[in-house]
């Protein structure tokens, strides 16, 4: 005979969500797309994968709308504490918090001593001046061409030198690409060759080190 058994697997350790704290550098007369996963640091649930990253800014009276990225310009520089919520295929949310720190553009007037972030959608003032000196670091990343297909040249001016780790991430979170370069105080280039690694789309280039986190949109086609 053939007797039928059913087994019940019950999850009882719950998800994980990891944040961390970034900045990113505005751009002058530019718009750039923040995105939910920069805030990601290694999120996990023992039995599911990642389904989806969504954050909101909870500076003001009442948090923001849950979103999977933002629209940022010169004007929303300023310091902002968000909670990233990190959503798994088996239907667990966790939520972390992270400090956000929107960089105002390198050619802002140098004898500027403090900064004060203005009011602006990301979720209200918190009327926190800091050293301007001290706190903003200087380094500029770019790409050039961008959108591009299989290859691009990466600037950056760097006010810290050292070994960097340097990613591609998918709007997953996902790192498909990644190594480690040494770079020098002052400005860096260098080609980035992308040919049969990553399949046409949006991706995020992070170039971080212990002290800072820069990233920029990359448009592949």
């Amino acid at each position: 005979s053939i007797q039928e058994l059913s087994i019940e697997i019950i999850d009882g350790i719950p998800a994980t969500a990891i944040c961390r704290n970034i900045s990113i550098q505005l751009e002058k007369d530019k718009t750039q797309l923040l995105e939910a996963v920069l805030l990601d640091d290694g999120s996990f649930d023992n039995c599911a994968a990642i389904n989806n990253f969504e954050f909101r800014s909870i500076n003001g009276s009442r948090p923001l709308p849950w979103a999977e990225n933002i629209v940022v310009d010169e004007n929303d520089f300023g310091f902002y504490l968000y909670e990233l919520r990190t959503s798994f295929d088996d239907g667990n949310s966790e939520i972390c918090r992270a400090e956000v720190r929107l960089l105002a553009p390198p050619n802002l007037d140098s004898d500027q001593d403090t900064i004060q972030s203005p009011i602006n959608p990301l979720g209200g003032n918190l009327q926190t001046e800091f050293d301007f000196k001290k706190e903003i670091p200087a380094s500029v990343l770019s790409v050039f061409p961008n959108p591009f297909s299989a290859s691009s040249h990466v600037m950056l001016q760097s006010e810290l030198g050292g070994m960097h780790k340097i990613s591609i991430v998918n709007l997953m979170g996902q790192e498909i690409y990644t190594h480690e370069k040494q770079l020098e105080i002052g400005k860096n280039q260098w080609e980035l060759n992308l040919n049969q690694k990553v399949t046409p789309g949006i991706y995020l280039l992070v170039v971080e080190n212990d002290l800072e986190i820069l990233s920029l949109k990359l448009e592949i086609f």
